[in-house]
Order: structure tokens, then C-alpha cells, then sequence
């Protein structure tokens, strides 16, 4: 997996959001089956529950253990392509990664491991903590038709106007900071667009999602992140 992170000055006047830092990223994977596999590695490693106490590790081992059966066996181990199927993890995985190694990010276990969660939209895909000590709640959209950019960016909107990322702060507290949860209450908080890129242009996508409605809401926070994810 190879990251490049894009400067948005170059296309985009950030000046008009000058309290929130933005930051864009190209994520490309050039081994599908390899990094497949890289996240059955990751899906069964409880080893993030370790520093936990007693009282967390059983609510998050039962939220874990049926997860981790069924998009192991049922998605993760079926995918010799990319499909709608393991697409979404893809994204979420990657984009969490690449906030990892390009942005200093504390990685927390996808949003299925950590909280009961329906089918649909019932919340933000995947979480972080910034080297600020901000929680960062990330929205992932794939299509192999398109690029969801769109999708991505009003999810968010939709999720902050709907106090989407208030209600399931409570499942987070146990992994993020004390100085992160003392920033949520101040209501200072970071939020991730992650989407499969199909388009020719990465420079067009990013400039479309920075100028797009969503952004008034969304950088109304200190920091955002973009990153456009691709197979190749």
C-alpha cells in the first residue's frame, strides 16, 4: 500500500475554513489478495483489548467474536476480487492505515468490533485519535461504478446533524485518551471522507468534495481528512 498525501492549496482556497485543518490522501493497493489477507490478520488480533479492564473486555469480546466469525469466514476469505461485498472494509482499513502511517493516528478496531450496529447506516464506519488528541470519526463509501465522493461527504453531514458521532462516543471511551474525551466534551472533534477513487483525475475529486455543500458543516471541527482509496 503506497500513500501520497495531496496538498488541497494547490486547488482549493483553504482560507475560507481557517479553524479547521484539512488534509487529503491517494491510497493505492497493488496487491488485492495480499492486503486481504493482511486484514484477516488484523480482524482476528484481539490484542487492542489487552490494556482494557475487565468490565470493557466483556462487552467488547461479545460485540467482537461474532463480528469477526462472520466477515472472516462469509466475506473476507470469498474475496478472490474486489466486490461490493468486501469493498466497504477495504476503504475503511486502508483509510484507517494511511491516517496511521501519513498522520501519526492512534488505529481503534472497526466500528462492527467495538458496537452493536444494524445493517445500513448505523453510524461511522471506522475511528481515530489524532496526534492532537482528537477523536476522528470516519464515514467509508465504495462503488465499483463511480466514485462515492458524494456519498461520503453527505453521510457525514447527515451523521453530525443527527449527533450520530455524541451517541456512540460512550463505546470509544474506554480506548481514547482522557485528554481526547476531554476535547469531545469541548466539542472539538476531527471527521474522515474515505471513498474508492474510479475516477482519472485525483486532483478533481478532491477539489469537487472540498467545495461541495457538506464542507460547512463539516469544517465547522478543527480537523478533516479525504482519502481517496484505489486497487489497482
Amino acid at each position: 500500500m503506497t500513500i501520497k498525501e495531496i496538498n488541497p492549496a494547490e486547488f482549493f482556497d483553504i482560507t475560507q475554513y481557517p479553524n479547521c485543518k484539512i488534509s487529503c490522501l491517494h491510497v493505492v493497493i497493488n496487491d488485492f489478495a495480499g492486503y486481504v489477507q493482511s486484514m484477516i490478520v488484523r480482524a482476528i488480533d484481539d490484542s487492542w483489548m489487552a490494556g482494557l479492564d475487565d468490565f470493557d473486555k466483556i462487552s467488547y469480546k461479545a460485540c467482537a467474536e461474532k463480528t469477526v466469525k462472520e466477515l472472516v469466514n462469509n466475506i473476507f476469505l470469498k474475496a478472490t476480487a474486489l466486490n461490493d461485498d468486501v469493498g466497504e472494509y477495504v476503504v475503511s482499513t486502508s483509510a484507517q492505515e494511511a491516517l496511521r502511517d501519513a498522520k501519526k493516528h492512534t488505529v481503534f478496531p472497526l466500528a462492527e468490533f467495538i458496537k452493536e450496529r444494524l445493517k445500513g447506516n448505523g453510524g461511522f464506519d471506522f475511528h481515530t485519535e489524532s496526534p492532537s488528541e482528537l477523536i476522528c470519526f470516519g464515514e467509508a463509501k465504495f462503488s465499483l461504478k463511480d466514485t462515492p465522493r458524494a456519498e461520503a461527504m453527505n453521510q457525514i453531514e447527515e451523521f453530525i446533524n443527527a449527533k450520530k458521532d455524541n451517541a456512540e462516543a460512550i463505546v470509544l471511551k474506554p480506548l481514547v485518551s482522557d485528554n481526547a474525551q476531554k476535547n469531545f466534551v469541548q466539542n472539538m472533534k476531527g471527521y474522515t471522507a474515505a471513498f474508492y477513487f474510479n475516477a482519472k483525475n485525483i486532483k478533481t475529486i478532491m477539489k469537487n468534495a472540498l467545495e461541495s455543500t457538506p464542507m460547512k458543516t463539516i469544517c465547522q471541527y478543527p480537523e478533516f481528512y479525504i482519502i481517496a482509496i484505489q486497487v489497482c
